[in-house]
């Protein structure tokens, strides 16, 4: 999911064409059980609705993360590598310096 230099919009309407047919991405169980690891959750302690919440937080992070992969290079080029290295060196507060979305909803259309 790659982005011309003069696309923007793309990734979000390849997710609501997705959606729209009544598939989901990111939405795996891998996906759940990486975010479970990396914050230290046991899934099986978790039900109803705050399962259902752990997982739907799981599948927006999923989302912005394919999303900034694919994010336009010519366009945001300097910003990406900003963040990635800024990543390596464990500052991860790129939301407040950058205004980086830290949901799929958050995204500008």
């Amino acid at each position: 999911m790659y982005q011309k230099a003069n696309e923007t919009q793309s990734f979000q309407a390849i997710i609501k064409s997705v959606e729209a047919i009544g598939g989901e991405i990111g939405g795996g169980e891998h996906v759940h059980k990486y975010l479970a690891d990396v914050e230290g959750v046991d899934l099986t302690t978790l039900t109803g609705d705050a399962l259902a919440e752990f997982k739907k937080r799981a599948t927006e992070l999923y989302l912005v993360s394919l999303c900034f992969n694919g994010i336009n290079r010519e366009k945001y080029g300097a910003v990406k590598n900003c963040i990635l290295n800024n990543s390596l060196l464990g500052d991860d507060n790129t939301q407040e310096l950058y205004g980086t979305p830290a949901r799929y909803d958050m995204l500008q259309a």
